[in-house]
């Protein structure tokens, strides 16, 4: 849903880079993490297939679902 990348070396090369079509967080998040935002679908997915060489990976945000149980039998 959202990668955290360091792609330099000054304090201000941090960026928060999340899909245009799908955000997944709000702005006081950004401001918390002190992170440039960058929302574009397309540039997300090259951030995905290349992974590393946009920059250090500092986090990720992921997208869960709950478990769930389709079937259960009991003998």
């Amino acid at each position: 849903m959202g990668l955290n990348l360091i792609v330099g070396p000054n304090p201000n090369d941090i960026v928060y880079l999340e899909p245009h079509s799908k955000p997944a967080l709000n702005g006081t998040f950004h401001n918390k993490i002190e992170a440039r935002i960058v929302r574009n679908d397309d540039l997300f997915n090259a951030a995905l297939v290349g992974l590393g060489s946009f920059g250090f990976i500092h986090g990720v945000v992921i997208e869960a679902e709950d478990r769930y149980l389709l079937s259960r039998y009991i003998c």
